[in-house]
């Protein structure tokens, strides 16, 4: 329902500057044969609104190369689904797309299975991802609108990701709160691994940590990128002297059987209704259990 406020303005300047959105993505409203529908009519982005007018927009999935994933059946919890957005759970070992070497074993495969199985189209949109070897929250979008409005979102620093990273050594307290502010460069070498350096040669990472408890061996850490380059998290950890548990890239594969980092927490504004919401994940039994034997019930992810 349009808005006294929105009245007499065109389509194209609705679409664009209240809604926010793209170009592209008003050019395929418009080619589109219900596109966009004024009272119950299709008209052009010339069209003027005024108050008390009803538009509607077709922005539902159509084939294009996110929809060719192949359906194949894997673990995928589904934790929070609204028709605008869902947030998967992706457990250790499972890369989020499909890519050479990983057609069939990835998040969005299992994904595109579990719609199938429902019958409903079904295009993998994901908004957040994660490494192969880390866990937690993929929030994907589910139609072109969201999409756009979270990477809006995501662009802008909007979206807050909390992860917990259960880390070897203790040169922190528990209390102990900070950020490391570095530059993330390519490992010369390696088309894998990066570095991190404090020149400015490199993409800015700035990575805020709270430690939640020590031992004297282990730290369980409260993690939060404020950017997102790659493995700016483990770089952090590493830089502060305290690389995650079961990292094969940048501490040691002895202390765990795998990466002990876990996407655990999402903040963000609903693309559609603009509400404020958060998403949890729990962990994993696996990272639970290393935790209890080195902390005992503590409490954690608040």
């Amino acid at each position: 329902m349009i808005s006294e406020l929105d009245g007499n303005i065109a389509v194209r300047e609705y679409l664009r500057y209240r809604l926010g959105l793209s170009g592209s993505l008003v050019k395929k409203l418009k080619k589109a044969e219900r596109g966009i529908m004024l009272n119950g009519e299709r008209v052009t982005v010339r069209a003027v609104l005024k108050a008390g007018d009803e538009l509607e927009l077709c922005i539902e999935d159509e084939p294009d190369g996110e929809s060719s994933v192949i359906p194949e059946k894997g673990d995928c919890e589904i934790i929070y689904e609204d028709g605008s957005i869902i947030a998967f759970k992706k457990p250790s070992g499972m890369p989020t797309h499909p890519s050479r070497g990983h057609l069939r074993d990835t998040l969005a495969n299992a994904a595109a299975y579990v719609f199938r199985e429902r019958g409903v189209p079904f295009v993998f949109r994901a908004a957040t991802r994660l490494d192969n070897d880390v866990s937690g929250i993929v929030l994907c979008a589910a139609n072109k609108l969201c999409a756009q409005r979270l990477s809006d979102s995501i662009a802008a620093r909007k979206i807050k990701k909390t992860y917990l990273a259960l880390c070897d050594g203790a040169p922190l307290k528990a209390g102990d709160c900070g950020t490391v502010r570095g530059y993330v460069r390519r490992e010369e070498g390696s088309i894998i691994t990066r570095e991190m350096n404090y020149e400015g040669d490199g993409a800015l990472a700035v990575t805020e940590y709270r430690v939640i408890a020590e031992n004297g061996k282990k730290t369980l850490m409260e993690v939060s990128p404020i950017t997102g380059r790659t493995h700016q998290i483990r770089l952090a950890m590493q830089s502060l002297g305290c690389s995650i548990c079961g990292d094969g890239f940048y501490g040691s594969e002895e202390t765990a059987k795998r990466c002990m980092l876990h996407a655990f927490r999402l903040e963000l504004e609903h693309p559609a209704t603009g509400e404020f919401i958060t998403l949890t994940a729990p962990l994993y039994p696996d990272m639970e259990a290393l935790i209890k034997e080195n902390f005992g019930d503590i409490q954690y992810g608040r």
